[in-house]
């Protein structure tokens, strides 16, 4: 890595051998696949072309962060992420928030990126429209980068230090995005709406209410109606007594009272007197 590239017979002809050395220039280093050291062809610092115009393409992601290109469009995920890709094509398409590179850190850099064939990377010779894995030595300076993976809707990739999940690749809409769900992400509930009109009373709190159990009622015994009339004891007869001694009366009963005495009839007193005695018992 040098300010002075120097081109050899024909290769000052061909456009990525140019790329490829003023990559060098700029402090970038070669990019493998892990069994060639120029085996990634997603961009320019893997092999070069005898092509004189073509392939029309550019660095790949590890080598973009480096230079510090597409700093606006960046994202760092150090535990969970999910959101949309899109491709270093599209940049001029997207907005403030939107993503072009993300990077994981740690022992090594890893990197996560949509290969967009459009425009400026409309010759990649890899991984075309797809999610693409890299990992470099971490930092910022000098180091070859490795083409990990290339991803399509509905893979995982697990062997990074996050696992990274691509939900879709969407080529119909403009711009065309991958969506990405980088290690644990959970999104964060709507925030509830401000009240408009402030509370004109003090607030109390909501009585609580305690379940019981349905009441029982005390069992009654079934009325009985009050007698009318007080209850007496049974009347105890006695046992009929021995026919009456039939006593005659010895004077017709209209002759004379008992209280019809008089001294001059005292014999006639004493009859009357044993006849009243003898009614009397």
């Amino acid at each position: 890595n040098h300010w002075l590239s120097v081109y050899n017979d024909e290769w000052c002809n061909y456009v990525s051998s140019q790329m490829h050395e003023i990559g060098h220039n700029l402090g970038l280093a070669h990019s493998g696949d892990g069994k060639y050291t120029y085996g990634d062809q997603s961009g320019m610092m893997g092999y070069s072309y005898a092509e004189s115009d073509y392939p029309v393409m550019c660095y790949n992601a590890p080598k973009n962060w480096q230079l510090g290109w597409y700093n606006d469009r960046k994202e760092i995920v150090y535990t969970g992420w999910s959101g949309n890709v899109y491709g270093i094509a599209d940049y001029g398409s997207t907005g403030t928030g939107d993503t072009v590179i993300v990077q994981i850190p740690g022992t090594e850099d890893w990197y996560v990126s949509f290969n967009r064939q459009l425009g400026i990377n409309s010759g990649t010779r890899e991984g075309k429209n797809q999610v693409l894995v890299h990992k470099r030595p971490t930092g910022g300076t000098y180091g070859a980068s490795t083409l990990m993976t290339k991803m399509n809707t509905g893979d995982t990739y697990t062997n990074a230090p996050l696992d990274i999940i691509v939900n879709a690749i969407d080529l119909s809409t403009d711009p065309v995005f991958a969506s990405v769900t980088i290690g644990n992400f959970s999104p964060t509930k709507s925030p509830t709406n401000i009240p408009n009109s402030t509370p004109e009373g003090t607030p109390t709190v909501s009585p609580v209410m305690i379940n019981t159990s349905s009441p029982i009622k005390s069992p009654t015994n079934s009325p009985t109606n009050a007698p009318e009339d007080t209850p007496t004891v049974s009347p105890v007869t006695n046992p009929p007594t021995d026919s009456p001694v039939d006593h005659r009366p010895t004077l017709s009963p209209n002759s004379i009272s008992c209280s019809s005495y008089s001294k001059k009839n005292a014999s006639t007193y004493e009859q009357v007197y044993v006849h009243c005695l003898a009614i009397i018992i």
